[in-house]
């Protein structure tokens, strides 16, 4: 008994670490919350000839992507959109490849 709690732990453990350490790449699902007004954005991060914005993905390319390209949960990010800088933080990082 005491070996497969041990078991259960330590894939818990290994889970837990995987998240903390995840960064975004192309083919992740990310969280954001835009800190000016609260909105949150659930997006997909993808290589510029997969693009289907309707399934809410946004460019590797874009301003957005290569902003989140490498960032992990937590971080700030700034991003220069047609209405001025914005900023966003990083909620979730999921893979989805």
């Amino acid at each position: 008994m005491m070996n497969i709690n041990n078991a259960k732990r330590a894939k818990t453990q290994k889970r837990q670490r995987r998240r903390v350490d995840a960064k975004v790449a192309v083919g992740s699902r990310v969280s954001v919350v835009e800190l000016g007004s609260g909105e949150r954005l659930d997006l997909k991060v993808v290589a510029s000839v997969q693009l289907d914005v309707r399934l809410d993905e946004v460019s590797s390319w874009s301003p957005l992507g290569k902003a989140l390209l490498g960032r992990r949960v937590g971080e700030s990010i700034y991003v220069e959109a047609p209405k001025g800088t914005v900023r966003y933080q990083i909620l979730k990082i999921r893979e989805d490849r």
